[in-house]
């Protein structure tokens, strides 16, 4: 049974809980971040008898928390640990609970309002998760997804407000699909949880520049291309869609994930080549590699 950490203390999972008058709880208001303890291995790069190490600092681990600490700072929040002591109580949290194929969340709320409204003192909690990569299968088939209008309230931050994402999940299913693309007046921005990237007919490498929350994983795929490709971030229009060499997305879970098919259209034939060379670079990085 794992632990949960909650403002300071060690609790069993099923006995970690947060009181109802929690904005988090009353209003959605709170932030939270999501890294693997252990990176994900291209399903092309694993051996039959790959096994998970013992894992270390969690990849990329000082970005996710540029990202927390920036992501609670917008919204107003105040992390109650210091930067060095949520590193310790990582590394604390990652041994107690024997983590191996686990991600870490960190979540910041914004505490116990006696009117449901004025934020207080924040509450915070550190949760593992199985993580949930997708199969072999997936990645050689690619999503299939659809575009749709909507622009999220506060992109740059990593807020708790994924409702109409989570609204959209009957939408998807009915369809056959495995995600949303987000558009604002004809230009593309985001998934709910994972970024987006275009191959033009040049072999150009383009992702979405604004109103978007900018991925870790983004952040490494793109460090890694511009040793080798021309890569450009800009508005990314819905019709330039139609003529896109390969499109993928990345994500901490599905690290480089091809989407074969957008609105009916299909994009390629599984992964691209560009694709799978990224996918290549990306696990190159050494395991303390940091930006």
């Amino acid at each position: 049974m794992n632990l949960t950490w909650v403002n300071g203390k060690y609790l069993e999972d099923e006995k970690a809980c947060l009181h109802v008058s929690d904005l988090a709880i009353q209003r959605g208001y709170g932030v939270f971040d999501f890294f693997a303890v252990t990176r994900p291995v291209p399903f092309f790069l694993k051996t039959a008898d790959s096994q998970p190490g013992k894992p270390g600092k969690p990849f990329l681990l000082s970005s996710y928390l540029d990202r927390f600490f920036h992501s609670a700072r917008g919204l107003n929040l105040e992390v109650p640990v210091s930067r060095e002591e949520l590193n310790r109580i990582i590394d604390e949290f990652i041994v107690k609970n024997n983590l191996k194929k686990h991600g870490i969340k960190l979540t910041l709320t914004g505490g116990y309002s006696e009117d449901g409204y004025q934020p207080v003192a924040p509450n915070m909690i550190i949760r593992a998760h199985e993580l949930k990569i997708p199969t072999k299968e997936k990645y050689q088939q690619g999503f299939r997804v659809m575009t749709h209008e909507y622009q999220r309230s506060t992109p740059g931050y990593k807020s708790l407000d994924y409702r109409h994402a989570i609204a959209l999940i009957p939408t998807l299913k009915e369809r056959g699909l495995d995600d949303v693309l987000y558009c604002y007046h004809g230009i593309i921005t985001e998934f709910p949880r994972s970024n987006f990237f275009m191959v033009d007919q040049n072999d150009r490498i383009v992702t979405p520049a604004s109103h978007i929350l900018e991925g870790i994983t983004r952040k490494a795929v793109l460090r890694v291309a511009r040793d080798h490709f021309e890569v450009q971030e800009r508005d990314v229009f819905v019709d330039e869609l139609i003529n896109a060499k390969e499109t993928f997305l990345t994500s901490s879970t599905k690290s480089i994930m091809p989407v074969t098919q957008i609105d009916g259209h299909n994009i390629g034939d599984g992964p691209g080549k560009i694709t799978r060379k990224l996918s290549e670079l990306l696990f190159e990085l050494a395991d303390d590699f940091e930006f």
